[in-house]
């Protein structure tokens, strides 16, 4: 695992860690051609667009999350 190759992510915070997450998962969409994407994730995507147009009042943004989630580990 990742984690084992290297030690220094377990010393990271919860707030920290989520923080790297973000910045590799801004990387990798910076390239979204190169993430291999299954059958059942696009049928997942298909089912919650559309939940959201049934109901587009229930969702909230991603950056209102991220927001969220950072702001608490402070």
């Amino acid at each position: 695992m990742i984690k084992d190759k290297i030690p220094e992510l377990q010393t990271l915070s919860p707030a920290e860690k989520f923080a790297l997450a973000i910045e590799l998962w801004d990387e990798l969409a910076s390239n979204p051609d190169e993430i291999p994407v299954t059958d059942e994730q696009l049928n997942e995507l298909d089912r919650r667009f559309e939940e959201y147009q049934r109901s587009p009042d229930t969702v909230v943004s991603w950056e209102e999350v991220k927001t969220k989630i950072l702001s608490a580990g402070h």
